[in-house]
């Protein structure tokens, strides 16, 4: 009768704290969240846990964007000076068409 009662004995009893503890553990364990992890965790800590993951997103896309940014900014920069130096080879290109002409004018003078 003795097993019989060893069996039927209440488990022991936590604390809240001890239960936040454990399940700050079990989030901290599973840094990835997976559908046998996520049977195991509490609604709140799952919410807890995705909003985490949705910061870190977050952080990671601004970043992301800055950097983008920066570099569509240079390439900015870059076309800006191809754009000068082509207007440069074009007045360069005109005068050396208007060079040309009167060339070919004192040429047919000549004749």
């Amino acid at each position: 009768m003795s097993k019989a009662l060893k069996s039927k004995r209440r488990p022991k009893e936590t604390t809240v704290e001890q239960e936040d503890a454990s399940v700050e553990k079990m989030a901290d364990d599973s840094s990835v969240l997976t559908p046998s992890t996520m049977k195991e965790l509490p609604i709140t800590t799952m919410c807890t846990k995705i909003s985490e993951l949705r910061a870190e997103f977050l952080a990671e896309l601004r970043s992301s964007v800055v950097s983008l940014q920066a570099i569509i900014a240079t390439q900015v920069q870059h076309l800006q000076v191809v754009e000068t130096l082509l207007s440069d080879v074009e007045g360069r290109l005109i005068a050396m068409e208007s060079q040309i002409s009167s060339v070919t004018a004192e040429n047919k003078a000549f004749k």
